[in-house]
């Protein structure tokens, strides 16, 4: 048991420079344009957005170029030779630590979070995610030593994602497999950050045409994202929780979905976790600046300039529901804010979290109830937040307090609507060991060819209509999904292998199953659990204790093609054979061919063959006519809080982002332990 103590000590300010940040934008002219391993592109500007960052001067303009992004439209084949990716690897692991120094002061500029806690918790994962990717791109050299041709990978960076850490992780992740990317950046807030990103990227020699950044214009002004949970029982070591718990509020000012945004206590904990976390957040009133290089000894943190308006709003409706608002100063945070129940207007009312550091406590009195909540605030979030490839990236993370090692095993099976989920550990460690995970995950071999949806569509307008109809038809095969993925792969593999017209795509459908299984098998998995164990120790990060798959749901697949292509084919087999149910949906501009309905209508036969008892739950793929375009299927699909992913059809010329692969057709859970203790509470 951890000794418990407030922390009312003067800690001394140390400020940090943010002169190698000036220096780098005025030798931009303080624009952040399209960047290349060449330089900076100079196509014609069509739009400039004005953006002021902390502790800079002047503002720095964001650059838009419809020339730049055309050119990506189509993007070609390059060769990527492996030794000259080892070599760039080598110099951008031995520059990281100095150019973390950088990096930092580009997301003080930008978030507005402190540099001392930069330093002290995201440092040490930037170096170890730059020696990560290098190790992997090594020993993948031995196997393949040739230069490789290959399409570069988009990634798109959504309007409201701020975490700058796991785009960083996804980008080494293709390096140290020799895949070139775009990042198409729609956050405004890491415009900044990225584009620093690649000017230590050409500094450390890369290959040319490995890694190319293009601003994108269409920034939401919405503030939302995926937030987390804690989830505190009985038997527990409320110290180490309540301290972990106040510092993890605190955690990159609350501007990822890593932020514990709700806070579930069993009540018999309730009165001594708010006497705790009162007397370590009114022992850290003293304010602290964000260039301050020991912030990350106290418990408190600024709020962005940017999310004040919508946090004071936020809390003020808190208020009028008799909550308590806890909070240092008025211009710091955490904020916790207890005395509401779920059944609070305010949680009703509001359609998702703002961002920011704070948390909203709330008791339960049994653990199932507890599992309900969190189910509850998991589907509310999905709700508001959409479908596509980002829900399957974005960390989502709960975290359970308890000494019951029984007890954490039942629950951890029965959360659902999170894929990183962790025991008796805080926030730092968790968010560092799981983009450590990431990075070492096998490489997906097969891409499908389809259009996963962007993005920075979710919020348009949605016709009510659309998303009833969309609603009642995915509800209905709720029964069919729950029955059709409790069978094993190879049974589901086994319905479509001998029908002659789907023998060709046997082949591809065993590879995703292997893809699958190899998403589970970090490199790390030659270890044993004592090695594991040991490794994480010595590296204060958590042991990956076990990783699972789930299929998505229903997968919805807009057809913006009439005709029968091979490519929707191989794209509804692969979502059905990993254990999903297929809807087709029609935009109101387009009529499915007689040749889509035959193709339907043989794989339900098929599956009606193998088992009448699912026949009788409802059709395993089906055409469903929409009366709306598919950027309404797309805005009434993200509106429901339905599992599942959506999926477009197109020709080949039509395909303007990255296939889909089985990361888009299943959920991929990982499950983190801390090891020794709470090293951070301790």
């Amino acid at each position: 048991m951890s000794s418990f103590a407030t922390s009312p000590l003067t800690i001394p300010e140390i400020s940090h420079s943010m002169k190698a940040l000036q220096d780098l934008l005025d030798e931009n002219g303080c624009e952040i344009r399209p960047l290349f391993i060449s330089g900076r592109s100079q196509d014609k500007i069509d739009e400039k957005v004005e953006l002021r960052l902390s502790h800079i001067e002047k503002p720095v303009n964001i650059c838009f170029s419809s020339d730049a992004r055309a050119k990506f439209q189509k993007p070609i084949s390059v060769a990527v030779d492996f030794g000259e990716v080892v070599n760039f690897l080598k110099k951008l692991s031995a520059n990281s630590s100095s150019d973390f120094d950088l990096l930092a002061q580009a997301l003080v500029g930008s978030l507005e979070v402190h540099f001392g806690d930069l330093a002290a918790f995201d440092k040490s994962t930037y170096v170890a995610l730059t020696a990560k990717s290098l190790d992997f791109a090594e020993r993948a050299k031995l196997i393949d030593a040739c230069a490789c041709q290959s399409k570069p990978i988009p990634l798109y960076i959504s309007p409201f994602d701020n975490d700058f850490l796991h785009v960083i992780t996804r980008v080494l992740r293709a390096f140290a497999r020799c895949k070139p990317v775009v990042i198409y950046c729609a956050s405004l807030r890491l415009m900044v950050p990225l584009f620093t990103f690649m000017y230590c990227v050409i500094n450390a020699g890369a290959p040319a045409d490995i890694l190319s950044f293009l601003p994108l214009n269409k920034v939401d002004k919405k503030n939302s994202y995926f937030s987390s949970v804690q989830m505190i029982m009985n038997p527990a070591d409320l110290d180490s929780a309540t301290r972990a718990i106040v510092k993890s509020a605190t955690y990159q000012a609350g501007t990822t979905s890593w932020r514990p945004t709700i806070v579930l206590v069993e009540q018999s904990y309730e009165t001594d976790f708010h006497n705790k976390v009162k007397s370590l957040i009114f022992g850290a009133t003293q304010v602290n600046g964000a260039l301050n290089e020991n912030s990350h000894l106290q418990c408190n943190c600024g709020i962005p300039s940017y999310l004040k308006e919508d946090l004071e709003q936020f809390f003020k409706l808190a208020k009028c529901d008799s909550g308590e608002i806890v909070r240092p100063l008025d211009e710091t945070g955490p904020v916790f804010i207890f005395g509401l129940t779920p059944a609070a207007s305010m949680l009703d009312k509001s359609k998702f979290f703002p961002l920011g550091p704070y948390s909203i406590v709330l008791p339960f009195r049994t653990v199932n109830e507890g599992l309900k909540l969190a189910k509850y605030f998991s589907d509310r979030e999905a709700r508001f937040l959409g479908a596509g490839e980002y829900t399957s990236c974005a960390p989502k993370s709960a975290t359970i307090w308890t000494e019951n090692s029984s007890l954490s095993l039942q629950v951890l099976a029965k959360l659902s609507g999170y894929n990183v989920l962790g025991v008796n550990c805080d926030v730092n460690r968790l968010a560092a060991s799981f983009n450590l995970s990431e990075c070492s995950v096998a490489s997906p071999s097969i891409h499908l060819s389809g259009l996963s949806v962007p993005v920075n569509e979710v919020f348009l307008n949605v016709n009510s209509n659309a998303a009833a109809d969309l609603s009642k038809t995915i509800s209905a095969t709720e029964k069919l999904f729950e029955a059709w993925k409790k069978i094993s792969f190879e049974r589901r593999l086994a319905v479509f292998a001998s029908h002659q017209e789907f023998s060709s795509l046997i082949p591809t459908l065993k590879q995703l199953n292997y893809d699958s299984l190899g998403q589970m098998a970090p490199s790390s998995s030659h270890l044993t659990l004592g090695d594991q164990l040991n490794c994480a120790f010595s590296n204060k990060r958590l042991c990956l204790l076990h990783k699972w798959q789930n299929p998505c749901g229903t997968v919805t697949i807009t057809l913006k093609s009439t005709e029968l292509l091979p490519i929707l084919k191989e794209l509804v087999l692969s979502a059905i054979v990993l254990g999903n149910v297929v809807v087709l949906a029609v935009p109101k501009s387009n009529t499915a061919s007689e040749e889509v309905f035959n193709f339907c209508n043989t794989v339900n036969k098929l599956v009606s063959s193998f088992s009448p008892a699912l026949a009788s739950f409802g059709p395993i793929v089906q055409v469903k006519q929409m009366e709306v375009c598919p950027k309404g299927i797309s805005s009434a699909l993200s509106s429901l809080s339905i599992p599942g992913t959506l999926c477009v059809s197109a020709p080949e010329d039509e395909v303007l982002t990255t296939g889909v692969s089985v990361r888009n057709l299943c959920r991929f859970t990982s499950v983190f332990w801390s090891v020794g203790g709470d090293l951070f509470a301790n």
